[in-house]
């Protein structure tokens, strides 16, 4: 087995490159462009407070053609847990939200769904916390797939960050005790 277990989750997509299932745009909170900003590292860098917003237009409640932003988190990890945050100053509720786990990226019949949501009045309401999923039993994924649909007041679903958390995690390289 070639692979480290931790005693506590480890976040995992720190630094990992973010896609998109549509253009999008890196956006500040008062709906300005943030042009220097490159929106496919933003989802995954921790940080919830200094970096625009991911803005991706998404006008359907239909949860097979929302959009999404992806993970890819370069190695198959042992994921235990996610956690997503979508803006919720506009509206506090999207509809057509999926969390998908992949090994393969393929997303045709081989992911595992670990949480799923249809209209406004099953999914979560957005809260600064973000939303967290338990993924029990663990998931072995290389791929993250968060969808969401358009939220209560207009055509974008909003993302913030996310945060994949894992316990066992690959080992990269081989190491060798000095002979001292």
């Amino acid at each position: 087995d070639n692979t480290t277990v931790l005693p506590t989750p480890l976040n995992v997509a720190l630094g990992k490159r973010a896609f998109f299932s549509s253009p999008a745009d890196a956006i500040n909170a008062d709906g300005s462009s943030a042009a220097l900003y490159d929106p496919t590292y933003m989802m995954g860098d921790g940080d919830l407070s200094g970096n625009p917003l991911v803005k991706i237009f998404s006008d359907t409640c239909d949860p097979t053609k929302a959009s999404y932003t992806e993970i890819d988190l370069r190695a198959l990890y042992s994921v235990t847990s996610l956690r997503r945050w979508l803006e919720g100053s506009i509206s506090g509720r999207y509809c057509a939200q999926r969390a998908l786990l992949s090994t393969s990226g393929a997303f045709a019949g081989e992911e595992t769904q670990v949480f799923a949501c249809s209209d406004y009045s099953d999914c979560p309401e957005e809260l600064t916390e973000g939303f967290a999923v338990a993924v029990s039993p663990a998931v072995t994924a290389r791929y993250v797939r968060f969808y969401a649909g358009r939220n209560e007041s207009d055509a974008a679903a909003r993302f913030v960050e996310v945060q994949v958390m894992a316990t066992a995690v690959p080992v990269t390289g081989t190491w060798e005790r000095s002979a001292s």
